[in-house]
């Protein structure tokens, strides 16, 4: 599996809260699980990096499996984004957390909008700006 793959498959699946969990933990298995690959990097070796790419989105599906069977996604943190790596998206999920138009930041006359490309993309948007974008 290539890097690229590997990285977009763990983005796509993952969970906020995930990094800060598994941060208190010893061993701090999200951790480990990027340092393998950061070794395999090293080696600068093709075959070295692709296995350790397939090792590492394993490992890491399988963290926010078990994260998910047993914890609430939680508010977005710094930590969170870096994995999401999808700005925009971080944006939508911190517009429903504290209630803000994804376009002009307003506050009042808000209402859920669904991505029509995507419905699992739920985000928060102004009658204004809806009126605007005609969403």
């Amino acid at each position: 599996m290539k890097i690229s793959e590997a990285l977009e498959l763990v983005s796509k699946n993952y969970v906020p809260g995930v990094v800060a969990f598994y941060g208190k933990t010893q061993p701090d298995l999200w951790q480990e699980a990027h340092d393998v690959l950061e070794q395999a990097m090293l080696t600068k070796d093709l075959s070295i990096m692709e296995a350790a790419a397939g090792v590492f989105a394993h490992r890491c599906l399988g963290l926010i499996q078990k994260y998910s069977q047993f914890n609430s996604p939680t508010k977005i943190q710094a930590q969170d984004a870096f994995v999401i790596g999808d700005p925009q998206k971080v944006l939508e999920q911190q517009s429903l957390e504290d209630d803000f138009c994804v376009i002009c930041e307003s506050k009042e006359r808000l209402m859920p909008q669904i991505d029509p490309e995507d419905f699992t993309r739920v985000f928060l948007i102004c009658i204004e700006c809806k009126n605007k974008r005609c969403l």
